[in-house]
């Protein structure tokens, strides 16, 4: 079995913030704040900033649909089958909306916490969530995977 798992270096902030200097002196490429993320291990930085998200985790597969979508709305449904709260093709039931709503929230919570996003950045709109952030596909200097 191959271990996907990627360890970052030490400096992997220093050399993050560089780059993103960089770019801010760029006009063409000025950008706020950057993301970098691998969907397949799930490790990634945020403003330079660490994370990991567990396999199989409401939080990782919800994550992946956000990161998939940078900027674009991601449908209320789509983020409850994304969290298994509802199998894919199953219909709403609208009796479950309180609890839809409840996992929602504990989902797009938990994200927030581990990746230090705000709600300007992770929008919640009635269960639609949106992740409005650059993506960058890969900062100086990172492990390729």
């Amino acid at each position: 079995m191959i271990d996907l798992y990627v360890n970052l270096p030490n400096d992997f902030e220093q050399r993050y913030k560089e780059y993103r200097n960089e770019l801010l002196g760029n006009e063409q490429n000025k950008i706020l704040s950057g993301i970098y993320y691998n969907q397949i291990t799930g490790v990634g930085c945020v403003n330079g900033k660490e994370f990991k998200l567990k396999d199989n985790t409401a939080e990782y597969r919800v994550f992946n649909l956000l990161y998939g979508n940078i900027g674009k709305k991601v449908s209320r449904y789509d983020v409850l089958v994304g969290a298994h709260f509802y199998e894919d093709g199953a219909d709403i039931d609208p009796t479950r909306k309180i609890g839809e709503t409840s996992k929602i929230n504990d989902v797009v919570k938990k994200i927030r916490f581990k990746l230090n996003l705000s709600v300007n950045e992770l929008v919640n709109n009635n269960g639609n969530l949106t992740l409005i952030y650059n993506k960058t596909e890969n900062p100086p200097n990172t492990p390729q995977t």
